[in-house]
């Protein structure tokens, strides 16, 4: 299952060299990671990160549960979108695609008092 950090960061893991392909050899398997800056970069708005954010800090809850104890709709018409991408309300929010996370609307949250 491909897992995604708050920060959304794209990465491309280029194949595994051996240990044996290095002196000295290490002690533990490396990798090339290629990061390519994209030239316009999305930027969430403020509102809409600090939403995301509250509810990555609730560790191995289902976005469903999250959203219904939130929302009073509880989120039905962005559970479409996942539904959509073949994802169900049970998916954890690290399971949610950068992509889909830029449909997540802006201001879906109330204010924490």
């Amino acid at each position: 299952t491909r897992s995604f950090h708050v920060t959304g960061v794209q990465t491309c893991a280029l194949p595994i060299f051996a240990a044996a392909c290095f002196f000295p050899r290490p002690e533990v398997e490396s990798f090339i990671l290629n990061l390519v800056r994209r030239p316009e970069p999305y930027r969430y708005p403020a509102a809409t990160r600090a939403a995301i954010r509250a509810l990555f800090q609730q560790r191995r809850k289902q976005i469903g549960s999250l959203l219904r104890e939130r929302l009073p709709d509880g989120g039905a018409s962005w559970l479409g979108e996942l539904a959509a991408a073949g994802l169900s309300a049970q998916a954890r929010p690290e399971e949610i695609s950068p992509e889909l996370w830029r449909k997540f609307p802006a201001n879906a949250l109330p204010e924490p008092s």
